[in-house]
């Protein structure tokens, strides 16, 4: 857990690769994202970290509304960072505002 936010950092990145178009094939999407599997890897850590930090600073049913939608568990994430960065002088890094907004843009779903 002590590598959280490098590990979001690489994540952010990551992702800000593919929706710029830097990482642009399906393969090499899944060949850069399977790096990041691993006994603990930045996968697992960030998931954890993000859920935990939801559930406590907002309540599970928060967080289960959440895990259905990637950019929402990303957005509620920030939401729940903050909060816990207010109360107790936590340092939780947070996801790259523009880049969630880009997100939602991008998806073909809408919102």
């Amino acid at each position: 857990m002590a590598r959280f936010p490098d590990d979001l950092a690489l994540l952010q990145r990551f992702i800000a690769d593919v929706v710029h178009g830097r990482i642009a094939t399906r393969d090499s999407v899944r060949r850069v994202a399977s790096t990041f599997y691993g006994v603990q890897g930045p996968w697992y850590t960030v998931g954890w970290r993000m859920a935990a930090t939801i559930e406590e600073q907002l309540g599970r049913d928060a967080l289960i509304s959440a895990e259905c939608d990637p950019r929402r568990l990303m957005a509620t994430y920030n939401i729940a960072a903050r909060k816990a960065n207010a109360r107790r002088a936590a340092a939780l890094p947070t996801w790259d505002e523009p880049l969630l907004a880009r997100l939602w843009s991008s998806s073909p779903h809408g919102s």
